[in-house]
């Protein structure tokens, strides 16, 4: 990015319901909601040379390796993420197939 952030891509499909999904929880109060634990979509770039696939922009997180869970605190912090995203789906109408 011209600014020096790090991103990552996502290569992805045009015709599921990833790139709506991913722009919904991105944009307006979800994007702002203290629940939303979503990676933000920076932005979609159209892959050259078709209309199904295109690349999803977003910020790098952290390495790929996931690292092992040191103290109880961390477990119970993830689950505690895990669960305000679940409740978030749920209220925002988007089920997990």
């Amino acid at each position: 990015m011209e600014d020096g952030t790090k991103v990552i891509l996502k290569r992805t499909e045009t015709y599921t319901e990833e790139i709506t999904i991913a722009r919904y929880f991105s944009t307006g109060p979800l994007n702002i909601d203290e629940r939303n634990h979503c990676v933000q979509i920076l932005d979609i770039i159209p892959i050259p040379g078709g209309d199904t696939e295109a690349f999803l922009v977003m910020p790098f997180l952290a390495d790929f390796e996931w690292p092992p869970f040191r103290h109880v605190s961390e477990v119970l912090e993830a689950l505690h993420q895990f669960l305000q995203a679940s409740f978030l789906d749920i209220f925002s109408c988007i089920a997990h197939v």
